[in-house]
């Protein structure tokens, strides 16, 4: 019998090339919502998992070393480069960054039927899963300073890609998920606490793009010079349609910075929109204007009522390759 709880769609990216329709978005933002603690739940992970959490943790380490292999042979024979590649590329520093990759790849080798006979604490896994219990990749922030891929097991929060930030810690951790103070975001603002430690940048509401903010509200400004505007997970952005563009408009409509910081940071936008055409149709999704909060405000209260047809058609615009910076390594102002 084939577990019902393993598999996910083995995407790449996240854009609209995959054909995607509001509902598979919303389902897919569900399927990474850490599922709550209920009394029957919590018996299903006492009866089938507690009991074998030291042989569990012992078969992820196993797994760890093929999922290992593979990525490594991987990337020797060039199927997989650094994200920057390029002119500049930098070398593959694996498993730095590899957190998803890794997280969906050992998901597909804990699934595999039969398990090894040795491999007690993956059978009890398979068990609990025919019973009902769930094992699947969830998405959120860990200890406030990370974003995180990592797999519920029932009750408990099992990271198979631990030393994808810090390399020295032990590559798989499981913890009750009570006390790994791990949970889903919620709003834009928790993105941009999160995301400003974990990527050590300037994360901003999108003011300047008024036309494409509903859909991507936020922008992140690289200490490098660069930009890039979010979030277009398969998390973030469902999450933002299932509650109705509510949190972009909170988020946009929030004064986050200074005068002063503010405007070093529309000066570096409007450098770019100087370079890039699209900037000045009004009509374009990356229309720029120096302060658009106004053009936004009409923007939300118009998408916001779209059909569903309608929606699922600017959906294909947000995600697509017109929303994308061309060369955004502005200069400093």
């Amino acid at each position: 019998m084939e577990p019902r709880h393993w598999y996910e769609k083995p995407v790449t990216g996240f854009s609209m090339a995959e054909g995607y329709t509001l509902k598979a978005l919303v389902d897919m933002y569900r399927a990474e919502c850490v599922l709550p603690d209920s009394g029957a739940l919590r018996a299903l992970t006492d009866a089938n998992i507690t009991p074998h959490i030291d042989e569990i943790v012992r078969d992820m380490f196993e797994l760890r070393k093929e999922a290992d292999r593979y990525f490594q042979a991987e990337i020797a024979r060039g199927a997989i480069l650094a994200a920057d590649a390029g002119t500049n590329a930098k070398p593959v520093n694996y498993p730095v960054s590899f957190c998803l990759e890794i997280t969906r790849h050992m998901l597909s080798l804990m699934s595999r039927e039969p398990a090894p006979v040795h491999m007690t604490g993956l059978k009890a896994m398979h068990d609990f899963v025919r019973a009902g219990g769930p094992v699947k990749r969830v998405w959120g922030a860990l200890r406030g300073g990370y974003f995180q891929n990592a797999i519920q097991v029932g009750t408990f929060y099992l990271d198979v890609a631990n030393d994808t930030v810090n390399v020295n810690k032990p590559k798989v951790e499981m913890l009750p998920m009570a006390s790994a103070n791990f949970n889903n975001i919620t709003s834009y603002f928790e993105f941009a606490r999160v995301g400003e430690i974990y990527w050590k940048a300037r994360i901003l509401p999108n003011i300047w793009f008024p036309n494409l903010a509903p859909f991507l509200p936020a922008i992140v400004f690289k200490p490098d010079g660069t930009m890039r505007l979010e979030a277009r997970t398969s998390y973030m952005f469902p999450m933002n349609l299932v509650k109705g563009l509510t949190p972009a408009h909170d988020f946009v409509r929030h004064e986050a910075a200074g005068t002063e910081e503010l405007e070093t940071y529309t000066q570096r936008v409007r450098d770019y929109a100087a370079t890039d055409p699209r900037c000045a149709d009004p009509k374009a999704p990356l229309w720029f204007q120096a302060d658009g909060r106004e053009a936004f405000a009409r923007r939300y209260e118009e998408v916001r009522h779209y059909d569903k047809a309608r929606l699922i058609d600017e959906v294909n615009l947000m995600l697509g390759p017109t929303t994308l910076f061309i060369n955004s390594a502005t200069r400093p102002s």
